[in-house]
Parts: structure tokens; sequence; C-alpha cells
């Protein structure tokens, strides 16, 4: 060896501890540790003196160089004329770069100082990997490798929920097709290892059948007796992270978000603030990673008649921006506790290895590759929060949560027949509320009305018309959300006129409460209005119903405001998307003997395909597939269904160019160039001849004055064709509407059109000043018509019955908007009319009939599904209606006092 090749080997080491500690541990990478083994600086240098560096290690990325993968003279070969690009040497490394390239190793743990010989056997499954990465599919195949195949088909598998024998049929048939000459395994369960040889994999343990201990560490050479099926893996956190294509995505809560005051992310939080203040060293990295912990028990079988009981506990990564954080491919399914019976109060036992692991991850860390900025870090984890259903517990009231001076805290006789002067309960720390957990039983009862002929759009709710049983009066088999959709929807609209306004008032005031407080955005100043509306409708209904009606579930909506307001919007904190995966995770076990271990194994390949997939060029997932309302960020949206080309009318013609007119900007000079008049009727007659005056204005400034125009405004003033293009449904704006002739069909509602415009509205015919102000017009769906004009220039137009706002439109004294479609703007089809507007300027409506009135229908308005308003200036919040509660209404006969009048009585609170 010479003198230079042994200074440049000390100059390696310089480069390699530039930011370590002289006595670390780093990976060895001469000929035969091939920086499988860690070592500390003096016994790297041995090995490199006296082994040289192994040849393919020329980048040095585990050493603090650039990564840099996929160069020809980087390592290992790759496929230059690939079409595909399908990164699986990247993928490898990203998936087995911690367990290929150590961290420090432990005093008692060290590896002797003379290299193994020959790999072990996680080091040749690597190897392996790595040659079927760059082994061709079959001779002369330049697309795919055989990793690359096989990645391909298992992510099939778990997108479109092919069953294991589909794939063993599949991979039966390549062979036969192509006479062996594919690099293919042969089986499923052979192509299923690589969620192994990737380090998806999973840990077992046996518990006691009382549930008082796990059989694990010095107990674990105990005898066993059920088996716990049970999943925990350190690495599925650090694997998120290095993902190349997310990997930038987990510091989004810090760079990514809009500090603007409005909570939209856990992170616009007081909680998350107070948090980064008293911890400062896990904030100094927004790396490090933060969850939510959620359980939550099902019955993996199909059927209610089995009993069983399978619990899971599942980890949210609050890292990620709100439009990523709460799907189902971002989960970490921790633990898996089988039945048949569930862990009760004993969950603290199945949850010791996860709590030991966290505790671990917070106090240690774990090193972890960031493939956003090609660095190694220690990587720290904290646990924010847990997500859980609300037990069952006591009697409780409200009027100390009032106002100190509030006229109820002296009302004895329309409480419970006492006064109150306690003051608001001081909110509790965590440990102080160790010290009052109790556990109680939880009663669940539905009440009805007639809900059998509602229509709700697709996804809005379950088909909750199905749920109704008229035999018996009765609903069965609601989802709790749909429970939500009952409240804040449903059931405010059927007892408005079936009650007394001052019980009508606070029940629909608790659904309105609720509808704010599930908003996607929501101000400070709203949520602390919202707790004090909160209060003050929780004593309103104390005057209503009996002490007993108010347990923990009643009383709960309390806290629930101040709760966001501290901790974030609700859709981060509450179970629906894990009720959501426990139903994915049910159409896993199919495997009825073991469900659970069927759960686990089609969890782990779908946890191993959405990693993979990121490495995948133009392949559909999980994440990047079209929403079902998709209109794919085009202005112009996308038909559904059937469509058919027709020839417009002269009518149908003048309706909709005169409306285009109208509504482009280009032409607006045009509109106030036109002669005008204060006279109602000339503007009228302005208005009907508008589209051949433009047309006439047009050709005469182009013939006398040489004037130029856009080509816009040369092709509207030709005008459109009369051949058409009809569709029966159309995707905009997040919205999927459908005509009215379908929906008549259909058990849901796609053809409610609302349309806001400014309007020029006349108090009578001889009104000479008339107003211009935004109007909401509200009809039905009745044809989607493509208008094209020169140079194929498209317009998609929503033809509609629109209500007439005199006659068919009312509020009624609940803030209900109400419509009747016997009192149409337009009886007759005439060209004057205006029915067609632009489908990009439709907002969706769905109509419940009013119970009482059958001609009249209360109007809902819908949210664009998906949406996240990020970055506005004025954020779109959810509509609040407040029913301004009247707190000093006199007490009446027909008023129901708790308390007999004349005589003393002592409260007393017993069970009955």
């Amino acid at each position: 060896m010479s003198r230079d090749y042994f200074d440049g080997i000390d100059r390696f080491l310089e480069f390699a501890y530039t930011n370590k500690l002289d006595d670390s541990f780093i990976s060895c990478p001469c000929r035969k540790c091939e920086n499988r083994y860690s070592f500390p600086r003096a016994a790297v240098r041995k090995h490199l003196y006296s082994c040289g560096f192994f040849k393919k290690y020329k980048n040095w990325t585990n050493h603090g160089e650039t990564y840099a993968f996929l160069s020809g003279e980087q390592g290992y070969e790759t496929f230059e004329n690939s079409t595909v690009g399908d990164d699986m040497v990247g993928m490898i490394s990203d998936a087995l770069r911690n367990q290929h390239t150590s961290t420090s190793v432990g005093n008692d743990e060290r590896i002797p100082n003379d290299p193994q010989k020959g790999p072990d056997g996680a080091t040749a499954a690597y190897l392996k990997l790595l040659e079927n990465a760059n082994t061709e599919l079959y001779p002369g195949c330049k697309n795919f490798t055989s990793l690359s195949f096989i990645v391909r088909l298992l992510h099939m598998k778990v997108l479109h929920k092919l069953t294991n024998k589909t794939i063993d049929k599949f991979l039966e048939f390549y062979h036969e097709a192509f006479l062996e000459a594919l690099n293919l395994p042969n089986s499923y369960n052979e192509a299923q290892k690589i969620t192994d040889d990737l380090g998806f994999t999973y840990k077992t343990w046996d518990a006691c059948p009382r549930s008082c201990m796990l059989f694990r560490n010095e107990h674990a050479n105990l005898d066993a007796y059920v088996v716990c099926g049970e999943s925990r893996w350190k690495m599925t956190i650090t694997r998120s992270k290095t993902g190349k294509k997310r990997a930038k995505l987990m510091s989004w809560h810090a760079d990514g978000r809009t500090n603007d005051g409005v909570r939209r992310h856990p992170a616009d939080a007081p909680t998350w603030k107070k948090f980064d203040r008293r911890h400062v060293r896990f904030a100094s990295d927004i790396r490090n990673i933060r969850l939510g912990l959620a359980s939550d028990g099902f019955n993996p079988y199909g059927t209610m008649s089995i009993t069983h009981s399978t619990w899971l506990v599942v980890l949210v990564v609050y890292n990620l921006p709100p439009w990523l954080c709460m799907k189902q491919s971002f989960f970490i399914l921790s633990l898996v506790i089988d039945g048949p019976k569930g862990p009760s109060d004993k969950i603290d036992v199945y949850l010791q290895p996860l709590i030991e692991e966290l505790l671990e991850l917070w106090n240690e860390g774990e090193l972890t590759f960031d493939a956003s900025t090609n660095q190694m870090f220690q990587m720290h984890v904290a646990l924010m929060w847990t997500i859980n259903d609300f037990p069952a517990y006591a009697n409780l009231g409200h009027r100390r949560f009032l106002p100190s001076d509030h006229k109820f805290r002296k009302d004895r006789v329309s409480f419970d027949g006492t006064w109150e002067w306690k003051s608001k309960p001081k909110p509790l720390s965590g440990s102080e509320l160790l010290n009052q957990i109790e556990s109680e039983g939880i009663l669940t009862q539905y009440k009805i009305f007639d809900l059998k002929e509602v229509q709700v759009p697709d996804g809005y709710a379950s088909n909750i018309s199905r749920r109704v049983r008229l035999d018996d009066t009765s609903i069965g088999g609601l989802k709790s959300h749909d429970n939500h959709i009952l409240m804040q929807q449903l059931i405010p609209i059927a007892i408005r006129k079936a009650l007394p306004k001052k019980v009508v008032e606070p029940l629909i005031e608790l659904g309105n409460c609720f509808r704010q407080l599930c908003s996607k955005v929501n101000r400070a100043s709203d949520l602390e209005y919202l707790e004090d509306r909160f209060v003050v409708t929780l004593c309103h209904l104390e005057k209503i119903f009996p002490p007993s009606f108010f347990d923990i579930m009643e009383h709960v909506a309390v806290h629930l405001a101040e709760e966001t307001l501290i901790a974030g919007p609700v859709q981060f904190r509450w179970m629906y998307p894990f009720e959501r995966f426990l139903l994915t995770l049910k159409q896993y076990g199919r495997n009825k003997a073991h469900p659970e271990a069927s759960i686990v194994k089609g969890y782990l390949m779908e946890d191993c395909m959405n990693f993979c997939a990121q490495y995948l060029n133009d392949v559909e997932t999980k994440l990047n597939r079209p929403a079902r309302n998709n209109d794919s960020g085009d202005s112009m949206g996308r038909g559904v269904g059937e469509n058919t080309t027709f020839h417009l009318d002269d009518r149908e013609w003048i309706q909709a160019h005169r409306y285009i007119l109208f509504n482009t900007s280009s032409v607006a000079p045009f509109i106030t160039k036109m002669p005008r008049a204060d006279d109602h009727q000339i503007q009228l007659e302005h208005f009907e001849t508008f589209h051949a005056w433009f047309k006439d204005r047009v050709q005469l400034l182009l013939s006398t004055s040489n004037a130029t125009f856009s080509e816009e405004i040369d092709k509207l003033a030709i005008g459109p064709h009369t051949i058409a293009r009809r569709f029966s449904g159309y995707v905009i704006n997040g919205f999927r509407f459908r005509v009215k002739s379908i929906d008549d069909n259909r058990s849901t509602q796609y053809s409610g059109v609302a349309l806001k415009a400014n309007t020029l509205s006349y108090a009578s015919r001889k009104d000479k000043n008339p107003r211009v102000g935004p109007v909401y017009y509200y009809g039905w769906l009745t044809d989607i018509v493509e208008i094209r004009y020169t140079n194929d220039t498209k317009y998609v137009m929503f033809k509609c019955d629109w209500i007439d706002n005199i006659h068919g439109k009312n509020e009624d004294a609940f803030k209900f908007t109400l419509v009747n479609f016997n009192h149409l703007l337009y009886r007759e089809d005439q060209a004057t009319n205006e029915p067609y507007i632009l489908a990009s300027q439709a907002e969706q409506v769905w109509y419940v009939p009013d119970p009482t009135e059958p001609d009249w229908q209360v109007v809902i308005k819908m949210a664009q599904r998906g949406l996240y308003d990020m970055h506005s200036d004025d954020p779109q919040i959810d509509p609040y209606l407040s029913q301004q509660l009247e707190e000093n209404i006199g007490l009446q006969d027909e008023d129901i006092g708790w308390v007999r009048e004349g005589e003393e009585g002592d409260i007393i609170d017993e069970d009955v």
C-alpha cells in the first residue's frame, strides 16, 4: 500500500467523523464488512488498511456524502434504456438503509474486530433483492426487471383486492405462456416474501387467558396459553420518513403551513405550540414525529351471530398535511389483539410493548434516513393524545359553567330545585385525570321519525331510508356518522312544527353548535363564542328533560368547544376515519379460521405496496387515484354517464348564447357601451336583443375603424354551432350533478342546484332606483348541454327549473330556507327566459320534504368534498345559524316545573 492510500483513508475518516464524536461507531466500508457492521474509528482504519474499500462503494452515502443511486458508475447496474424507470434500487436502499447501515452498537453488543466471513441471513436477502432489481424479466426485456414486475403485480392485488388464488393463477399462466423464460416466482407465497425482505414484519406474543400479562422478555419461556396476534414495529415510522416522494411532507407542519391564526390543523392549536415551548429539544428538529393513538374493537366476521371481538391500536402521524394525515394509507397498525373476547379494562397489559417502544423513541430516538435532504438524523417520537369513544357516567348539570351573574343560577323551579353557586370547574391535567377515571356501561338507544322517503347525496350518509323499519317504527344499523347527520340536519327539520318553540329552539341550536364544531376551519373567537352557546343551550335542555337524561354523553358537549380551541379541528381527533379503517381491515380477514392473522398479513402487504408504489413510475395508487368527484382540476369539468348529440332550436340557441355573453369578462365593455335607459321595460328589451346588437357592433367596428379584437370576441360574435352535446351527469367544482329525470328513479339525489348571482332588484315597476346585490336562486337540474363555438371552444351549460324567489322561496322562524317547486320562475319556455347557467357557477344543494307542508322542501347546502382552504385571506368557514335563544322568558302557564311548590323537599341522586 502506498503512503497516498493511507493518507486517503485518514481523509475519509475525517470526513466521516465531521459531525460525530470521536468515540462514535460508523459502518465499515471494507471489502469484508461492506457497510454491514459498525466499529469505532480505530477498528475501521485497521480494516481498511488490511482489506481495502469494497469496489462498488464509490459514493459515500453511508458516511455523509450526497445520496445518488441509479448512476451506472455508483455500484449496481441499471437499465439505461428503461422506459418505465421504476427505481427499485432506490426503494431497497430506502427500506433497508437503517438495517444495513447500523447505528451505534452498545459496549456489551460490539461486533468483534475480525469481520465475519460471508453474509448473514438478512444480508443475503438484501443482496438477493438487489440482484432481482437488476435482472431482466426475460432475456432482452428493457421495461421490467424481475423485482419491478412482481412489485407491480402485488400492487395491483392490493389496489383491486385480488385474492391469493388469483395471483397464483396469474403466475401459473405467465410461466405457461412464456415457457418458463420468466424470472418470476412460481406462487403468491413466494412472491409475498418481499414484504419480509423489505422489513415489513411483525412479532407475536402469548397472553394469559385473563389478560394479566404477556409472555415476553424474562417471561418468554413460560408456558403459553392463548396466542395474541400482535404486530408492532418501530421501523414503520422510519420507512414512512425515508420514502423519497413523501419525506418532505413530514415537515409540512412547520414549513408548509399558513400561520394566520386560523385553526386548520393540530399544528395551529395552542396544545401543539405549548408542547414546542415545553420541549424545545424535540421541537428543534421539525422532522420529529407527532402521533395520535386510537383504539377500537370490531367483529372480523361478516355475521353478528358469531360473538368475537378483535381489538386494534392505530397510530396517526400528525406531521402530514390535513388532506393526508387521516388517510388510511398513512395509518400505522401498531397492535392487533385477537379474540374471541376483547381486552376490556386489561388493555394496558397489551399496550406495554407499545408504551416501552414509544418511551424509547421519545428518550433515545432512532437513527433514520431523510431522503429529502440525503441525511441521517436521530428521529424522536411524541404521542400527543389518544382518540376514543366516550363512556357513560352519572347525572350532570351545566349551570355552573354559566357566568356568575346569570339568571339560571337562581332558577330553582326550572331545574333541580337548588341554586347553583359553584364556579366553573378548573380543567384538569393528565395526572389529575388519572385519579378520577372510572369506567361505566354504555347505553345506546335510537329514536324515530319519518325518514323513509329521504334522498341524500351519495357518500353524504348511509342510505338512511333502508335503515327505517316501518313495521315496528324503528331505525337499525346506523353508523355514528349517520347520527351526526340526523342531529345536525334531519331532526331539526322534522321537529320544527311538531313541538313547542321553546323545546324546538334549543334542540335546533344544539345541532347548529355541532355543525360549527365540526367545521374544517375555525377561528378562536368563533370557538370561544361556541363554548358559551353550548352551555346556554344545555341549560335550556335541562329545563325540558329530567335530570336522569344528562349523563356524560350530553354533558361532554360543554367541553368539546374548549378541546377544539386547545387541540385544533375535530377531524383529526374523532373516530370516523378509524372506524372506516376497521372495515378495510375486516375485508382482509378472508381466512375465517384465523381472522387476525389474515388481517395482519393483508395489512403488511398493503403497507409494503404503499411504500413500493413511490418508486413505480406512472402507476395508479390509492393516493393518486382520481377521487370520485374528481374534475381533473379543469374548470370545464367532465361528463359522466351517457352523452348524445342533438340540434339546438332557435330558442335554446338564443338562451344559451346570450347567457354566455353576459357572463364573459371580455364582453363586459360592450355591455356598458350599449345604449341604456332607466325605464325597466326598455332595459328588458335591451337584454333580449343584446346578442344581435353585439354581433352587429363587432362587425361594424371591424369594417369602419380597422379595430382588432381578441379571438374570443370574434368567435362569440359569430355565435355557437347549432349542434350540441347532451350529458346525463357532470362533475365540476368538486360536485357530482345528475339530471332530475334520473334522480327520480334513484335513492340518492344529485340534481339540486344553487346559483349566487348579483341581481338588479326592483321594488316595483315604477322603481327608478333598483339595487344590485347577491341573491341565491334554487332549482332542479333538467339538462346538461355542451355548447361549441368556432376553434372548438366549449362551454358547458346547466339548464334548470328555477324557483320564483317571490312566491316560491321562504325562510321560516328557525332560519331554514324552504322552496316550493309549484312556483317556478318560468312557466313557459320562451326565448326571453334564462334557464341556463354556466356549469362552473353551480353550487350543489339537496332538498328534504317538509313534514308538515307537503309542497315545500327544505334546502341543505353541500360542501365540496376533499377541499382544504389552506392559504385564503378569508377562509370559508361553515355557516353557523344561531337560534338567539331567549334567556329572559318568564314562566308561563304551560311551563313545566320540576319542584313541588309550597313544600321544602330533599333532592336525592339514586339509581332507579
